[in-house]
């Protein structure tokens, strides 16, 4: 988690994002140990009366140590739930990092709609995927997911990329307004 937070770029733009800090529902998908929820508990507004933070992931023993290292966070909680038939609650800020590719397309455009049904208007998703058309980059990012597959302890279940264009396409199909920011 620490790592996580000192090298990924994308914790920082939610601390900066007005948008972020203002939202009373988040929603986490694929939330692992619950690193955004801990990095929410430590913005000056935290969970305040009425914010609320959803984590949900298929990882059993990611949802459980989550809830063992929140258990005093109010606000917070963590599901253990498969996404390709989770049906979203309402949120105003939905978060889906690194997540979709863990999901045969399909599922991915299900989950989507599911979300575009589930989110009041103005709310914001936030997907965060690679590109399976940007070429070697793609490639390279492929081979480094491809290996730490193997690891123990890690998800076996084989990676299901898309080129931007076709998520951002299943996107805008789910009811979504879309613009790309490269990290």
């Amino acid at each position: 988690a620490r790592q996580s937070l000192v090298r990924d770029p994308v914790f920082e733009g939610l601390l900066e994002s007005r948008a972020f800090r203002a939202a009373r529902r988040l929603l986490d998908l694929g939330c692992g140990r619950g690193v955004v929820a801990a990095v929410v508990a430590g913005t000056d507004e935290g969970f305040a009366e009425g914010r609320s933070y959803v984590g949900v992931d298929v990882s059993e023993r990611h949802v459980r140590a989550a809830r063992e290292a929140l258990h005093d966070v109010g606000g917070a909680s963590f599901v253990a739930a498969d996404l390709r038939d989770f049906d979203p609650p309402a949120a105003d800020f939905v978060l889906l990092l690194d997540v979709l590719r863990f999901l045969p397309s399909s599922s991915q455009d299900a989950l989507l709609r599911r979300l575009g049904r589930a989110v009041p208007p103005g709310a914001i998703l936030l997907v965060r995927e690679i590109d399976a058309g940007a070429g070697i980059r793609f490639r390279l990012a492929e081979i480094r997911y491809l290996l730490s597959s193997l690891l123990p302890g890690r998800s076996h279940r084989g990676f299901h990329f898309r080129r931007a264009a076709d998520l951002r396409n299943a996107l805008t199909a789910a009811g979504f307004e879309v613009r790309d920011r490269p990290t």
